[in-house]
């Protein structure tokens, strides 16, 4: 009984590992910098399709400290603007915005810290990256 109780533990931590590994090639939309800050950003799903997607835009400062204190609003192409939510105070703000065309339609960011205001534009349409296996 011992041997088959080990035997099923063992099982399940290899599913587990499996599920661990990422499948084939990741999306990766290139990073900008304005000021001293690094803006990055994700989409789920990954890449972005027609329709409605979440975006994350993930801010931090030169020491890869999280910028906290950010108004930060997404569109996509010359729809209105949509004020991201912050979550927490991690650097992270996420917005779902309807996007009718990502081949075309890039993401545009607006940032506003203390008076000062910028306009980033991420295209959508990246081609994705093998994973490192490393």
């Amino acid at each position: 009984m011992r041997i088959l109780g080990i035997s099923a533990l063992m099982a399940m931590m290899c599913v587990a590992l499996v599920g661990c590994g990422e499948d084939g090639p990741r999306y990766v939309i290139p990073s900008q910098k304005w000021r001293d800050i690094t803006v990055r950003i994700e989409s789920r799903p990954a890449p972005p399709v027609a329709g409605m997607n979440e975006f994350w835009v993930i801010l931090n400062d030169a020491r890869g400290i999280p910028v906290p204190n950010a108004v930060v609003s997404v569109r996509a192409a010359s729809a209105t603007w949509s004020q991201a939510i912050q979550d927490g105070h991690t650097g992270v703000y996420r917005r779902a915005i309807r996007v009718e065309d990502p081949i075309r339609q890039p993401l545009v960011v607006q940032l506003r810290v203390g008076k000062e205001q910028a306009e980033l534009t991420f295209g959508l349409d990246v081609e994705p990256q093998l994973n490192d296996q490393s």
